[in-house]
């Protein structure tokens, strides 16, 4: 714990977001116009997860921690197609050849805390190297994956700060618009 000014006190300060993308070279693929087996794999367990009533995720081959991992019925990312997750993470694959990059890994919060930015993110890279980047069609066996971080979401708790409305325009939002609240009644 820290005291600051006005007898504020910082309680703790945090990593509370992460995300990672991982952007492998395709071109050989791109020619031939054909999924590669991560695209086939996780379309038929995408298909899958589709044919449950009601849609549901189902487990894939692959696991964390001896948790299974899980395929979505659909990815709700804007240029995914593909989403598994398992309880530490989601993990966005889009279409062969997107502009995007291939992978999104978003790690949780709770994982984050557990066992800090760095663990999460060598653990995680680790894990998409070993089980997902074989798979990727197209790409020299020595061309290694491009990783970057997309997204860090820093936090702190703090206690003993009563925040005014001025105090609105001090925080970042990607919002495009800001409503406060103060009590009952709508700013």
């Amino acid at each position: 714990m820290i005291d600051l000014e006005g007898g504020a006190r910082l309680l703790s300060q945090h990593v509370d977001g992460l995300e990672l993308t991982c952007a492998v070279a395709q071109v050989p693929l791109l020619l031939r116009q054909r999924p590669d087996d991560l695209d086939a794999r996780l379309g038929r367990l995408q298909a899958r997860a589709r044919a449950t009533l009601p849609h549901g995720a189902v487990p894939s081959e692959w696991c964390w921690d001896d948790e299974p991992v899980l395929v979505l019925p659909h990815s709700l990312r804007p240029g995914a197609r593909y989403c598994i997750e398992c309880s530490d993470w989601a993990i966005f694959v889009a279409p062969v050849g997107s502009v995007v990059p291939r992978l999104t890994v978003q790690l949780r919060a709770d994982y984050l805390l557990r066992v800090g930015p760095l663990g999460a993110y060598d653990a995680s890279r680790e894990w998409v190297e070993d089980h997902l980047v074989p798979l990727i069609g197209g790409r020299p066996p020595e061309d290694r994956p491009a990783w970057r971080i997309s997204r860090l979401d820093l936090a702190a708790d703090v206690a003993g700060v009563v925040f005014q409305l001025a105090d609105l325009d001090h925080f970042t939002t990607r919002a495009a618009s800001r409503r406060s609240y103060t009590g009952d009644a709508e700013q």
